[in-house]
């Protein structure tokens, strides 16, 4: 018997916690913070909270690793910028679709040196 109540249950038992808007994130403040919370929202759209959390901590500590390159960045050109992006995006055969966007965004806007502090609020958010 499909009664309206039964479909409407069955639709919002379909929809993920996220979808419906049920799992808040608290609001991080900063370039880093706004940056982790536009990264936790697409997570949680595509289910992939822990994933983007390997993908992040992995890029971030690569990046620390080598900082003193990754400051440097912002008096290089933005063609080079896309370059290095392009380069740490091939670090991690399993990095996720969205952390590939963010480095993109962050060479664009001249912020790779935020991945650490991004994924130190992401972790946060979790």
């Amino acid at each position: 018997m499909n009664t309206s109540f039964n479909i409407i249950f069955r639709r919002g038992m379909a929809r993920s916690l996220g979808a419906r808007g049920l799992v808040k994130s608290q609001p991080k403040f900063g370039l880093d913070g706004t940056y982790a919370t536009a990264l936790f929202k697409a997570a949680i759209k595509t289910s992939s909270l822990e994933s983007v959390s390997h993908s992040l901590s992995r890029l971030s500590s690569h990046v620390s690793n080598d900082h003193h390159y990754y400051t440097n960045v912002k008096t290089l050109p933005e063609s080079d910028r896309i370059e290095i992006a392009k380069k740490l995006i091939k670090t991690d055969d399993s990095m996720e679709r969205s952390i590939k966007s963010l480095i993109k965004v962050l060479a664009t806007n001249n912020s790779l040196e935020l991945i650490p502090k991004i994924s130190t609020s992401y972790n946060t958010l979790l």
